[in-house]
């Protein structure tokens, strides 16, 4: 840190954080979106249905995976409300499509 609270770098740190609930739809308690698909439900997948369930982004999340042993297990786990092997019918009604796959899969979804 340098003079000023500026770093060698000359970026500055922040004391503020942000409130835990600031991601949340602030229109009469909606969720921000009302269906998000997943398509990949792994390690990546499975973080982000974390993340937008604690903090309440979606009303329905539901999730592709070629893998049979993966969605039952995103369902057991309550990461997903509904599990779909491709990823078309998992987007149909979307309002958000997050691709969760490595990047080299991403050819093969679209």
């Amino acid at each position: 840190m340098t003079k000023g609270g500026a770093t060698k770098s000359g970026m500055t740190k922040s004391s503020t954080k942000r409130p835990a609930n600031s991601l949340k739809a602030e229109s009469a308690g909606q969720p921000m979106f009302k269906r998000i698909a997943l398509i990949g439900i792994g390690l990546i997948g499975s973080s982000i249905s974390h993340a937008v369930r604690r903090a309440g982004l979606a009303g329905e999340i539901v999730g592709a995976s070629k893998t049979e042993k993966t969605r039952a297990t995103a369902l057991k786990l309550g990461l997903i409300k509904t599990a779909y092997p491709d990823a078309r019918d998992a987007v149909r009604g979307a309002d958000l499509v997050i691709l969760c796959v490595p990047v080299g899969a991403c050819s093969a979804i679209a």
